[in-house]
């Protein structure tokens, strides 16, 4: 009897020896980890867009670079043209001392006047021209980027489809995979434009939608008070 007794003993403790392990505490282990990773990860985007929507001299990073993308040789073009200026301006300075003393006379080392002054008009065109050139490059850039700024604006207008049951969304869902066109104006603007979207459903089936949706368009009228 006393043998039968340890033999189940020993048997017993063998047997627990082969249970599955309590993984309980690693599994909180590792939800914990994942979730301070996904902590970390949203932090650091929020850290980013809030970084991306910095105003600098009033406009934001992400709309210049926005405006880098779409002229990415206008950097180098007035780094160029600047340049330029600056170099003909130094030309300049020295080709009118040099000018001075061709008029003053005296000097041995000085050509003559005339070619004095033929090089001072020179290097008074090249400055005078690279520095409109520069100009411009600055101008242009200060339009594109009052441009862009103004597409953002418009972005996040909130738009209310003509679908029932559509919940409100912003331009910029739409900006996204359509071409948006905004038809402002009055209230006989905004009738007359819908009466000819509908045009086609008085004689036959309304085929304008489906042709607008095919070329991704999207007209959004918005009524303006007068």
């Amino acid at each position: 009897m006393m043998r039968l007794t340890i033999l189940i003993s020993c048997l017993l403790a063998s047997a627990s020896a082969f249970t599955k392990p309590q993984l309980s505490g690693v599994r909180n282990i590792q939800s914990s980890a994942v979730n301070n990773r996904n902590r970390i990860v949203v932090s650091s985007s929020n850290e980013k867009e809030a970084a991306l929507g910095e105003k600098m001299n009033g406009y934001t990073v992400k709309q210049r670079l926005r405006e880098e993308v779409e002229s990415p040789f206008r950097k180098v073009r007035l780094a160029f043209f600047g340049f330029s200026a600056f170099s003909a301006l130094t030309a300049l300075y020295f080709s009118a001392l040099v000018a001075i003393k061709a008029n003053i006379g005296g000097y041995a080392d000085v050509p003559p006047l005339d070619e004095a002054l033929v090089q001072v008009a020179i290097n008074s065109g090249g400055a005078l021209g690279f520095g409109l050139l520069a100009a411009r490059e600055i101008k242009v850039g200060q339009g594109n980027l009052e441009r862009i700024a103004k597409g953002g604006l418009l972005a996040r207008l909130v738009v209310e489809p003509a679908a029932e049951e559509a919940s409100k969304r912003t331009l910029k869902d739409y900006r996204r995979t359509s071409r948006v066109i905004i038809a402002a104006g009055g209230a006989e603007y905004i009738r007359s434009l819908s009466m000819s979207l509908c045009s086609d459903q008085l004689a036959d089936e309304n085929t304008l939608p489906a042709a607008l949706a095919g070329v991704d368009v999207m007209i959004v009228p918005v009524l303006l008070d007068e």
